[in-house]
């Protein structure tokens, strides 16, 4: 034994002649060592691809993922590999690499983090209330836990997480009419927002008033006569609360109710348009009706901007 190149001899006496042979062990393989991974982080989903930087990493077996096996191993060189992420919940796990020679140790630089969701809002309940807010808001999603904030627009609102999937918000006010976005932030993110999370403030109507009747009752009128339709919105909002295409009358059938033809826009009588009286909170639109109405029934559509609309049944006599 030669201790300096760790050689072994071995002598054989051929003839006469001695023979040596010398043989040296084969050197053990070197454990793979992982220095570097990219990126450090993704979806719980998994899929992501990742680059496994170190050395002796040829002839790499698996690559484990905390302790879940990585799919789409490929080894690049003898310093590089790459792997897909597994699924895996939220949390930092150790990536580590399998070859014949045993598994890499562990180590701050192949820590990769499955990060937890951004929440979802998939919808609320009711998606409508009154300007002045003040409404309670169910809130249905996923992965709702750590909410710092719910916003309606851009206004936050006071909220409580009831559980992951449920949160209860109080809707703020807006002196807007129409829908927002409601949106839930949590150290992950901020919902995306859809159709699913709109909420629509909307005016709070009240009326018709007097001398019109409110649905079932019919109204009966005689036709060509200027009709006040009066009704409330709890204050002065301007007149510019009617949108392009309303109020409409659509004739109908008085015994079913059914339409008889298109609705039609309808008149103010005098061109007086929409007035608003202060001391009594009431806008009034003068309706202009047809003489030759006489013998029909008509429904009277008011639209608002905020996309609600109120109706009133007439039927006209001579």
């Amino acid at each position: 034994m030669d201790t300096t190149t760790d050689t072994v001899t071995r002598t054989i006496a051929v003839g006469n002649t001695p023979f040596a042979i010398a043989q040296a062990p084969t050197p053990p393989l070197a454990l793979p060592i992982v220095t570097g991974i990219s990126p450090t982080h993704g979806p719980e989903a998994g899929g992501t691809t990742v680059t496994v930087s170190g050395s002796h990493l040829t002839g790499a077996t698996q690559v484990l993922f905390g302790s879940v096996p990585a799919s789409g191993v490929t080894v690049v060189n003898d310093s590089t590999l790459t792997a897909t992420a597994p699924a895996q919940a939220d949390g930092t796990v150790d990536v580590t690499v399998i070859t014949p020679a045993g598994t890499s140790a562990t180590d701050p630089t192949d820590r990769y983090t499955y990060d937890e969701p951004a929440p979802a809002v998939t919808g609320i309940s009711p998606a409508s209330g009154v300007l002045a807010g003040g409404t309670s808001v169910t809130i249905t999603g996923t992965d709702f836990l750590g909410a710092t904030s719910v916003a309606f627009g851009s206004t936050p609102a006071a909220f409580t997480v009831v559980s992951d999937t449920q949160i209860t918000a109080t809707a703020p006010a807006s002196s807007t009419v129409g829908p927002v976005d409601v949106t839930v932030t949590t150290p992950a993110g901020t919902s995306a927002t859809g159709a699913a999370d709109r909420y629509t403030y909307s005016y709070p109507f009240t009326g018709f008033y007097a001398p019109v009747a409110n649905t079932p009752t019919l109204n009966q009128v005689h036709a060509g006569q200027a009709i006040p339709m009066k009704f409330s919105l709890g204050g002065n909002y301007g007149l510019d609360i009617i949108p392009t295409g309303f109020p409409t009358a659509t004739q109908v059938n008085c015994a079913t109710g059914a339409p008889v033809n298109t609705s039609t826009l309808t008149d103010t009588a005098g061109g007086s348009g929409l007035q608003y009286d202060p001391t009594t909170n009431t806008y009034t639109y003068v309706w202009k009706t047809q003489k030759a109405w006489a013998g029909t029934c008509q429904v009277f559509t008011l639209g608002l901007n905020d996309t609600s609309s109120h109706v009133a049944d007439f039927q006209f006599v001579d």
